[in-house]
C-alpha cells in the first residue's frame, strides 16, 4: 500500500517478466518503466493508475492488448511505441493528454476506440502505424474527420443498405464493424413511444456479420437500431 508508482526503468529489458499486477496504491509508471518487456502479452491498468510516463512500455514487441482504467488522465511521449503487436485499444473518457509518438510504429494497430472528448495531443502519435482508424462515441465533442492525423469514424456498426432486405432466414443486413467487438441489434413497432426488444448479438469474428430477425412477418412495422452490451 506504501508504494505509489513504479520508477524510471525499474523493470527494463526483463524479457522474462510475463505478468504485472499492480498495487491499489499505485497512481503512476515513469519512464521507461517496462520497456522492452518483450514477455508481456496482456496488460491491466487498473483505475488508481493515472499516469503513464514517457516510454513506459515502449519495444515490447509482443504486448497484444491493453485494458486501461477508467481514471487514466495522462499517456506520455512514445508510451507505447514500437509494440507491433497491438491491434485494437480502448482509451478511456478521463484522458486529458496523449503524448509525442504514444503509439507510433505500431504497424498492426488497426482500431483506436475513444470513449469520450477528443483529447489534446502531441505530434506523430500514430506515426509508423499506417491502419490506424480512430473511433468515437456519439454524443462526444472535438471530433474532426481526422485525428492525429489519422481518419475517424462513428463508434458502432454500420450496416451495408445494398444487404438490407429480406431473405430465406428473415429479415436481415450486412454489417460491418471491427473484428472482436460485440452488438445487438434491437427492434421495436412505434418510434413515437419505443419499446426496443433484442433481436440478435453478434461478436465480430471478421469485419462484416449479418444480423438477421425471423419474426419481422409478425408486426406491421419494424424498426431497428444497434447498441454495445
Amino acid at each position: 500500500p506504501n508504494v505509489f508508482r513504479v520508477e524510471a526503468a525499474a523493470f527494463m529489458d526483463c524479457t522474462g517478466l510475463t505478468n504485472i499486477s499492480f498495487g491499489s496504491g499505485v497512481t503512476r509508471l515513469d519512464t521507461s518503466a517496462f520497456s522492452g518487456c518483450t514477455g508481456l502479452r496482456n496488460i491491466a491498468i487498473p483505475s488508481n493508475i493515472t499516469s503513464i510516463g514517457i516510454g513506459t512500455f515502449s519495444s515490447c514487441s509482443n504486448l497484444e492488448s491493453i485494458a486501461f482504467g477508467d481514471s487514466l488522465d495522462s499517456i506520455g511521449r512514445a508510451a507505447f511505441s514500437n509494440c507491433p503487436s497491438l491491434t485494437r485499444l480502448v482509451l478511456p473518457s478521463a484522458l486529458t493528454n496523449i503524448g509525442d509518438a504514444s503509439f507510433a510504429v505500431c504497424p498492426r494497430l488497426s482500431a483506436v476506440l475513444f470513449n469520450g472528448d477528443a483529447p489534446p495531443h502531441g505530434t506523430n502519435v500514430f506515426m509508423g502505424s499506417d491502419q490506424v482508424v480512430v473511433y468515437y462515441r456519439a454524443g462526444t465533442a472535438g471530433w474532426a474527420d481526422t485525428y492525429a492525423e489519422r481518419p475517424t469514424a462513428l463508434w458502432g456498426p454500420v450496416p451495408q443498405p445494398a444487404d438490407f432486405g429480406p431473405g430465406p432466414d428473415g429479415f436481415g443486413m450486412d454489417t460491418t464493424w471491427i473484428g472482436g467487438q460485440t452488438a445487438v441489434m434491437e427492434a421495436c413497432e412505434d418510434l413515437s413511444a419505443p419499446d426496443w426488444v433484442p433481436v440478435a448479438t453478434n461478436t465480430f469474428s471478421a469485419a462484416t456479420s449479418r444480423y438477421t430477425d425471423p419474426g419481422w412477418t409478425n408486426h406491421p412495422h419494424r424498426y431497428y437500431r444497434f447498441r454495445m452490451p
